[in-house]
């Protein structure tokens, strides 16, 4: 995960947060066709949210459709 979210390329559909202890995926649809595919065994951002919620992350809805902050619990 650190290595996807360290890619320049990415930085506008996944990033990390200024505070470095959540990342927000920016443009859901393109991180459902360029990234999961890549790195994940599955193609839904739904699956990919239920997966960090096993990590230990827990997801959080903003008001814009296109934000999803997933933060680490404590």
């Amino acid at each position: 995960m650190h290595a996807l979210l360290m890619r320049e390329d990415l930085k506008d559909v996944i990033c990390w947060m200024h505070h470095g202890r959540a990342f927000k995926i920016v443009n859901p649809r393109d991180f459902e066709l360029r990234v999961i595919p890549t790195y994940f065994e599955h193609s839904k951002i739904s699956s990919f949210v239920r997966q960090a919620q096993g990590w230990g992350f827990r997801s959080e809805c903003f008001h814009s459709p296109a934000l999803l902050a997933l933060n680490e619990l404590r």
